[in-house]
């Protein structure tokens, strides 16, 4: 059983062992991992959203004086 070449979406190009794995769940190349070139589906707004209230709550902690 031969295996599977990996291969980047865009340009077709061999990529083994560095190969990029993108948040939409796609394999690129290096020259082709700009969001904007490989018009990416991943919604970045909202993950740094969840991050910035993330932050926002662990700041509020109060803490004790000794």
């Amino acid at each position: 059983m031969p295996k599977e070449k990996v291969r980047c979406i865009n340009c077709n190009k061999k990529v083994h062992l560095y190969g990029i794995k993108c948040k939409c769940d796609k394999i690129f190349c290096y020259s082709c991992l700009d969001i904007i070139k490989h018009g990416c589906t991943y919604n970045y707004k909202i993950e740094n959203q969840y991050l910035l209230k993330k932050r926002e709550t662990i700041q509020h902690i109060k803490v004790d004086k000794i």
